[in-house]
Order: C-alpha cells, then sequence, then structure tokens
C-alpha cells in the first residue's frame, strides 16, 4: 500500500489552489467583453446577477460565476475587472483565495516546512487581523476601503487559511501510526 505523507497532501491541495485562483482570475476573459458588470447592489448569496450570469456562452466561465454569485457580494466599487468584464469575486475575496495557495506553498518549502509543522495559530491570527479590521470599520464606519488594501488584506487572511490548513494535515498526520498495518497479511 502506498502512504501518502503530508507534504503530498499539501502539495495536491495547492495544485486545486492555484487551478481555482487561476480560474477566478481569467473567467473575465473567456467571456465577451464589456458584458459582465453587476453594479453595487450585491448581497452574499443572493441571485441577483443570475440574469447576467446565464448569457455567459461559456459553460465554466458561467459556473464560475455562478459560485461567485452564491459566495460573494460581488459589487462592481471593490471589484476589480480583467478584459473589460468585471471579476467574478471581490477584490478581498480573490485576495484570499491566492492568499489559500501562498499559503499552502509556503508550508511545504523546505526552509519553512519545520517552521509551519512548530507555528502556533497566534502568528495566523495575527494575519487575519488586517482583514477584520479593514471589514469592520467598512461596516461600522463611514470609512471605505480601496480595492488594493482589500486585495491586500484577503492575501494576508488567506495566507494565514493556507497555513492553517498545514497546520491540520501535519497533525493529522502525526496521530497516525506510519506502518502499514495491511503488509503483515501479504506475505
Amino acid at each position: 500500500m502506498i502512504r501518502i505523507g503530508g507534504r503530498e497532501i499539501i502539495a495536491i491541495i495547492a495544485l486545486v489552489s492555484l487551478f481555482w485562483a487561476i480560474s477566478i482570475t481569467i473567467t473575465p476573459c473567456i467571456a465577451q467583453p464589456n458584458t459582465i458588470n453587476f453594479g453595487d447592489d450585491g448581497v452574499v448569496g443572493g441571485s441577483e446577477h443570475w440574469s447576467t450570469i446565464k448569457e455567459i456562452k461559456s459553460k465554466y466561465a458561467r459556473a464560475i460565476y455562478a459560485f461567485g454569485d452564491r459566495t460573494c457580494h460581488q459589487r462592481e466599487t471593490r471589484s476589480f475587472f480583467v478584459c473589460k468584464n468585471q471579476m467574478p469575486l471581490c477584490a478581498r475575496c480573490i485576495g484570499i483565495y491566492w492568499g489559500v495557495f501562498l499559503g499552502l506553498v509556503l508550508s511545504i518549502i523546505p526552509w519553512c516546512k519545520d517552521l509551519c509543522k512548530k507555528m502556533t495559530p497566534i502568528p495566523l491570527i495575527l494575519l487575519l487581523m488586517p482583514m477584520v479590521i479593514d471589514g469592520s470599520l467598512q461596516l461600522l464606519t463611514p470609512y471605505e476601503s480601496t480595492n488594493i488594501l482589500r486585495l491586500i488584506t484577503g492575501i494576508m487572511a488567506g495566507i494565514a487559511t493556507g497555513m492553517a490548513i498545514t497546520m491540520i494535515v501535519f497533525e493529522l498526520e502525526k496521530s497516525h501510526p506510519k506502518t502499514n498495518d495491511c503488509a503483515k497479511y501479504v506475505e
């Protein structure tokens, strides 16, 4: 029986994460230019953008935008535009997904791997705080953040999430014996 270690599991998750981050970044270029602009009336989990999404000819792009419609507010002023189309997620969400990939990659780089295995939740919480502060200020005050700041705080939160995933995988790996119990039956 082949045993896959924590590092390999993290690499697989990182590849899936990279595929997703690239997908949400290039999807606006798959649709016709100047066809996707949701305005500023979006809410998380709403379906108010479905009339625009169903007009997207590519099933792949339609699926990505539909996912965005269910998980992100997709407000125009809080989103980047690529290829003259609004991205399927807001700037902060785009940053989170790219940050998850970066956090996973950092976690398996040899010089960082041992550090990540020993890491406590405190640095991860500190990486989340800028997003919490920025988002809370927007919610509770007249302050309006910028898309660049949203992207940066999202990346920081995503890195924390990627490293948290790594911590969980390494803890699960430590808690399971490395012996192959099935091997004794194959003789």
